[in-house]
Parts: C-alpha cells; structure tokens; sequence
C-alpha cells in the first residue's frame, strides 16, 4: 500500500507540476495579454471603466483559465460585425475614391458640373464622418467587450485557485484511497481546463486583431475624410475660378455688345451722312438745271427784246429819215424864198442834226440790244444799288428766325418770294423757303457769287463764326467757303448772331489782302419773333433816318418792325430782353388766362381778355411815359383785390424770378458762342 501511494502521489505531483511550467503557447498568450493591456491603457476612453488592477492581472498571468463557451460566442459575434464595419468602411472608401476622380473629370470639362458635385463631394465627405464616428462607437463597444472578456477571464482565473484547492483535496483524496480512477479523472479535466485556457488566449488575441484593425480602419476612414475634405475645398477653388471665368466671359460679351453698338451708330451716322451728302449734290443739280433754264429764258426773252428793239428802231430811222427829208426840202425852199425866215432855216438845220444823231444811237442799240440783257442778267453790269421791290434779299441760315423775316417781308406786300436767296449747310427747312418762290443752295457763297443779293442778313449762332477762328491758322478762316467777291456797288450785311462782335464777322467775310476794294456796309441788327405778322420789335446800332443808313436797309426793316437806335456794345442785353422777352410775356398771358379758366370763365375768352389786358398796360405806359411802378399804384386800392394779388406775386418772388430768366437767357447767349454744333438742339 505505502509503494502504490507514494507513486500516485508521484503522479499526482507530476500533473501538478505540468500545470506549472509555461509551454510556448503560454508565452505567447502572455505577449498578447501584455500587448493588449497597453493597447488598453493607450486607446480606452476615460468613460469605458475597468475593474481589474495591474497587479491583479499579473497574479492571474501566470495561472490557467478555463473555457466560458458563451464568452466564446459574443467574441465570434463581435469579430463578425467588426468584419462588417471594416468591409463597410472600405466600401465607403472606394466610393469616395471614385467620387473624387469623377470630380477632377467634371471640373475640367464644365465649370457648372463642378458646382453641382462639389455639393455631392461634400455630402460624401458627411457621411463618411458619419460612418467613422460610427467605427469609433464601434471600436469603443470592442474596447467595452474585451474590458468584459478581460474581466471574466480574471474571475476564470481567480477560480484556478480554488481548482487547485479541488486538486489538493483530490490529492489527498487520491493517497487516501489509491485509486486509479479517480486520478484518470484530475488528468482528463486538467487536459480540458488546458484547453479552455487555450481558447480563451485565442479569443483575445483574435479580439486584439479586431481591435487594431478597427483602429485601421478608423485611420483610413480619417484620411479618406481628409482627402474629401482636400478634393471639396480643391473643387470649390474649381468652382470659384469658374465662376470668375464665367463673369470674364460676361464682361468681354458686354464689351463686345458696346463695341457692335458704337459700330452700328457709326455706320448709322455715316449713312446719315452720305444720305445728306447725297441730298445736298442733288440739290445742287437741280439749282443748276434751274439756273439753266433760268439762262435759257434770259436768253428768249434777250432775243425778243432786242428784236422788237430793233423794229422799234428801225421804225424810227425810217421816220427820222423822212423828217430829215423834209427838213431839207423846206430849207431849200426857204433858201429859195424869202429871206426873213433865216433863224428859222438854222433852227431846222440844227433839228435835222439831232434827228440824225437820235437815229445813230437808236440802230446802236438794236444791234447791241442782245448783249445788253445778257449783262443785265449776270448781275456784272449793275453799279447802282435796286429799289426794295426789285432788290435781292439774301438770307444765310434756315431757322425760324430767316422764316419770320421772309414771310413778314411778303406780307408787307412790297417784296415777292422770289427775290429771297436762302443758303444754309443742312436741307432741313429749306422745303419751307422752296413754297414760298426762293431760291435755295448748301454753300453760303452763293449768297455773294451767283445770287449776287443786295441786302444779307446772317440769321446763325454765334460758334459758327467761333469755329472759323478755331479751324483757321494765322488768320480764320472764312466764313463762306470763300472770301467774299468785290463789287462795283455797295453791299449791305446786317448781322444778327448773337454774342459775336461785328469785327470777328468782318474778319471771316472779307479777304485782308483786298481790303480797301470792298463797298461793304456791316451791321449789327436785333429782331424778335413777331416780325413774321409786321408788328415786331428791333435793334439797330445806327439811327434809321441818318445818313450812316441806307434807304433799302431802312425801307425792308420799316416794312416789318419798329426799330429802335442802339449802341452795339449792349446787342447782346437787348437780345436777351426783347428776343427772349416776348416768350416771358406769353408765359405771363398763359398764366393769367389759366386763372380766369380756374375761375370759371372759357379758355378762350380768358385768354382773350389776358391778351387785351396786356395791350391795354403797354399802351398806357407808352402814351403816359411814366413809370411802371406809378401806374401800378393806380391800378390798386386800399384794401382792393389787386393789392392783395401783388402781395401774393411778392411772396412768390415773382419779379426775381423774370430777373434771373433774362440773366439766363443773356448768359445763353454767350455759352452759344463757345458750344458745339452737336451741343445744340436743332428744330
């Protein structure tokens, strides 16, 4: 008994010590618990609380464990859904790499697609934080697992102790009774114990695999965010740069729609032009088929008067002849007869020299009677100035202004229309001069040369004349396209421009070099509106019934205003007061028949009275030659409505207001000298 004892005992022993020694497989298992206890303690979140001391997991490293199957089957579970995320994570890894090289395609090719998966890349970009927010959960809910798998593993540990009190009462059990079966038993159940330890090592080193891998996939879920954040913000600098280019390409699209503007009003004005170029050469043709056929009357009618003139003449030699013969026959018979009748024979001696002169003279002129009418009519031969009814009247500028002076004129009924020569450089209003039996032409030394007018009157602004001094070099440059001709008689030139002294016109009309051979009479010359009815107003710089003013001026300037003897320093003032007066006074009438029509009475008989009003005011302060003030007082009462009405007036400041208008109207004046012909509105 005490041989078969001592060797269970042995045995025994011997299965104790097995559990002892540490094979190469514990090692390892050691490894893997080290690493990931530190893989623990580096990457556990504070919130994620373990139980279990360093000391204690030392203590437990070195005794066995058994196997918790259920354990087992959670780390299997766990294993499964962290292959899942991974496999998810790659999946969403893939897409993002697809995504970001279909953008870098887009971006190239249209700038508007950019736009729209830039927008896409940074959806992707949010679900792919997502689903790394979702794999760290994920890693912490494994961190959680292994802190349990830890845990039961250190419980598994702490019931090797009382295995290995089982075992020594096994022992004991076993040197008390000896039998073998029962050491058969502790043998089978450590090899099992041996096992569990086994698995449950594999089951934490396959959850530390599972751990580092998550930790994989959680960086690469990181840099594959990263990366979408790059290719968003790289997409968006896409996107900027093709809205930039897109705004480029807006503004060079303006600039070319400016630019076929600017080219289609210059082919415009250009059209306009050689439509006016065109108007003024056809013009031109027809003034010279006019004057053609104005040479071929001339011609007729030269003919036929220089034949009648020579039957007339002929007619008369042939009675001169008689009479001559009879002369001669009565002196021969008075020779013959007595001799009282001497004085008488001298007397009829002297007649018969003189009728035969008289008959010389009369055949001269039939001969030359043809050539006559020809000079007559090319205007050379004429050395006296023509009455008002035969004269020729010229008119440079076709405003309203030459209008109202010619219809005036032939309203007066002592000039016709055809004796009106119109000149000016546009064919706007020249159709109005046309009706009326003028003649018209686009160049302004017409006026001087071929119409060969008596009286002229300069009816244009003042930077006509202005622009002559700015084209011209040393000297400006003329105002006709030419100096001036010189004539055997003298040629009245009556200026109205405005702001214009009569030495600058002077300057531009006659050439310097043949000063002295001009008979030339020049005026300064203001007229209103109402010239057209025969009731205007004006100003001359001479007095009319001087000698320094001709008969024709004063005759054609009587026939249409009254005129009034000014100095031509003050021109400008008086064509502020009385050519743009008259429209103040109409607005002042217009204002006064609006109040009687607010009153109650008709337009028409408002304005009438208005009208009358005023007639009857300036009459009675001509005929009374007092002042406007003291008339004024007259008119008012104390207390009285039109005392009342001025306060009104004076409240309004009316009379500033008619002052500051005439200040205007006289600083116009002056501006219209220096302005431009594009500057001014033409009517």
């Amino acid at each position: 008994m005490s041989s078969s004892g001592t060797e269970e005992d042995k045995e025994t022993r011997s299965g104790i010590q097995d559990d002892k020694p540490k094979s190469k497989v514990d090692d390892q298992d050691d490894k893997e618990k080290s690493d990931i206890k530190s893989g623990i303690k580096s990457d556990v979140k504070p919130d994620v609380k373990t139980s279990v001391d360093s000391k204690t997991g030392d203590d437990l490293e070195a005794k066995s464990t058994t196997d918790d199957d259920e354990k087992n089957k959670d780390d299997d579970k766990d294993k499964s859904s962290k292959s899942g995320k991974k496999s998810e994570v790659e999946s969403n890894g893939v897409s993002t790499s697809k995504m970001e090289t279909r953008q870098t395609v887009v971006v190239e090719t249209r700038t508007t697609e950019t736009r729209n998966n830039g927008v896409e890349t940074r959806k992707s970009g949010i679900e792919i934080r997502k689903s790394g927010v979702e794999i760290r959960k994920s890693g912490v809910e494994a961190r959680k697992s292994g802190g349990e798998v830890r845990k039961s593993t250190v419980e598994a540990r702490k019931s090797g102790d009382v295995r290995k009190s089982g075992v020594e009462s096994r022992k004991s059990e076993t040197t008390k009774s000896g039998s073998k079966s029962r050491k058969n038993e502790a043998r089978k159940s450590g090899v099992e114990t041996r096992k569990s330890g086994e698995k449950i090592v594999t089951a934490v080193s396959e959850t530390g695999k599972t751990e580092t891998e998550t930790r994989k996939s959680g960086k690469d879920g990181r840099q594959s965010t990263v990366e979408a954040r790059k290719s968003g913000v790289d997409s968006r600098k896409s996107g900027t740069e093709g809205r930039k280019s897109g705004v480029d390409d807006r503004q060079s699209g303006v600039e070319a729609r400016k630019s076929g503007m600017d080219g289609r009003q210059s082919t415009s004005e250009a059209r306009k032009s050689g439509v006016d170029v065109r108007k003024s050469t056809t013009d031109a043709r027809k003034s010279r088929v006019d004057d053609r056929q104005t040479g071929a009357d001339a011609r007729k009618s030269g003919v036929e008067e220089g034949r009648q003139y020579g039957a007339e003449a002929r007619k008369s030699g042939v009675d001169v002849r008689k009479s001559g013969t009879e002369v001669r026959g009565s002196a021969v018979d008075v020779r013959k007869g007595e001799g009282e009748n001497g004085v008488e024979i001298l007397q009829s001696e002297a007649n018969l020299k003189t009728c035969c002169k008289s008959g010389v003279h009369v055949a001269h002129s039939t001969c030359s009677g043809q050539k006559r009418t020809k000079s007559s009519m090319s205007g050379k031969s004429r050395t006296k100035v023509a009455e008002l009814n035969e004269c020729r009247i010229g008119l440079i500028g076709s405003g309203r202004m030459a209008e109202s002076m010619m219809r005036g004129l032939i309203r007066s009924n002592r000039v016709n229309g055809k004796q009106f020569y119109v000149a000016a450089k546009t064919t706007k209003n020249l159709d109005t001069f046309k009706v009326q039996g003028a003649s018209v032409s686009t160049r302004t030394y017409d006026i001087f040369g071929r119409f060969d007018c008596d009286i002229v009157f300069l009816c244009v602004h003042g930077f006509v004349v202005r622009n002559c001094f700015k084209l011209g070099g040393t000297r400006p440059a003329p105002f006709t396209t030419n100096y001036i001709p010189t004539r055997r008689r003298p040629i009245f030139i009556l200026s109205m421009i405005g702001g214009v002294p009569l030495s600058d016109v002077r300057t531009t009309l006659l050439n310097p070099e043949t000063g002295h051979k001009y008979k030339v009479e020049l005026n300064r010359l203001v007229l209103n509106a109402s010239i057209c009815y025969g009731i205007g107003l004006g100003a001359l710089d001479v007095e009319l019934d001087s000698k320094k003013c001709h008969p024709l001026v004063r005759d054609s300037l009587q026939a249409i205003a009254k005129i009034e003897c000014v100095s031509a320093e003050v021109m400008d003032a008086v064509c502020a007061m009385i050519g743009s007066g008259i429209a103040f006074v109409y607005y002042f009438i217009s204002a006064l028949a609006d109040g009687g029509f607010k009153m109650g009475l008709t337009k028409q008989t408002a304005t009438k009275l208005a009208t009358k009003t005023i007639k009857c005011a300036s009459q009675c302060l001509l005929e009374s030659n007092k002042n406007p003030i003291d008339l004024r007082d007259q008119c008012t009462s104390p207390s009285g409505p039109a005392i009342y009405g001025l306060a009104v007036l004076d409240k309004q400041d009316c009379a500033s207001g008619v002052q500051i208008a005439i200040e205007s109207a006289y600083r116009r004046i002056k501006e219209l000298t220096e302005a431009s012909p594009d500057q001014i509105v033409k009517t």
